[in-house]
């Protein structure tokens, strides 16, 4: 928990780097206890360096504790890791009143029957992937002002906005060009389409939180993303650790902080 190289280590201790490296590859870490209750679940992911190097780690938590329920490492998020995630806190004993998710393919599968929140900031950014930061199109720059008003509106007035929006917009959407080299139609803006086309599929997801305010359902999963950056910046103090030991240094710090 700290900046304490194996060198500073060395020194203090009088032990050579290998002694020093090998005491703690033999630390074993304490199981971690589980309390199985009835929790509203945030479950979020992160990924070391590359996404693509398939580095990653899952972590679930309750969000009234803030309590770190369930963890894993991961090479990437897919229905059978949500299953998983599902499978072992509900035999575990825990009791899954609700889940907080990014919208990940094949997380709304994994956990049918309990009621979901799609994270309002992982929308907006979203679209703003599709639309840039600054985009160029009259009927992109309006989409991306009304989803940035996500978080500030309610259901009713967020649907309204977009149906009027969509409406207005439709033909616009569906406007096709001729590719030259095949001589087939491709749709004009397909990153606008892909922009509208989220958006209406997680549109069902987008306010649960209002549906069932008893259960104080967070509208997004900052508090993981919050939660990811401290755990970074910690390990940052050990860089160029084999993986597995990085790994080891995660499960301690999963196990032993408690990070509100």
């Amino acid at each position: 928990m700290g900046k304490q190289t194996l060198a500073q280590l060395s020194k203090q201790l009088k032990l050579s780097l290998p002694t020093i490296q090998k005491h703690l590859d033999q630390v074993v870490l304490p199981k971690p206890s589980s309390n199985p209750r009835p929790i509203v679940l945030v479950l979020d992911a992160t990924y070391f360096g590359e996404k693509k190097a398939k580095d990653g780690l899952i972590v679930g938590k309750d969000w009234l504790t803030k309590e770190i329920v369930y963890y894993k490492f991961i090479q990437t998020e897919t229905k059978p890791v949500f299953e998983e995630v599902r499978h072992s806190l509900e035999e575990t004993g825990y009791k899954i009143k609700a889940v907080v998710v990014d919208g990940r393919p094949g997380i709304k599968m994994a956990f049918a029957g309990i009621p979901i929140q799609m994270c309002q900031f992982h929308q907006i950014q979203i679209v703003n992937r599709y639309l840039t930061k600054n985009p160029k199109l009259i009927p992109s720059k309006q989409l991306k002002t009304i989803v940035e008003g996500l978080t500030k509106v309610n259901e009713t007035g967020f649907k309204k906005r977009f149906n009027y929006w969509l409406e207005v917009n439709q033909d616009f959407i569906d406007e096709k060009t001729t590719n030259l080299e095949t001589d087939r139609q491709i749709y004009t803006h397909k990153k606008l389409r892909s922009a509208v086309n989220s958006v209406r599929n997680n549109m069902s997801y987008l306010f649960t939180c209002k549906q069932y305010p008893n259960l104080y359902i967070p509208n997004t999963t900052n508090s993981s993303d919050g939660w990811f950056a401290h755990l970074k910046k910690l390990l940052n103090c050990h860089n160029g650790l084999r993986r597995d030991r990085r790994n080891k240094v995660i499960e301690y710090i999963l196990t032993t902080q408690n990070f509100n």
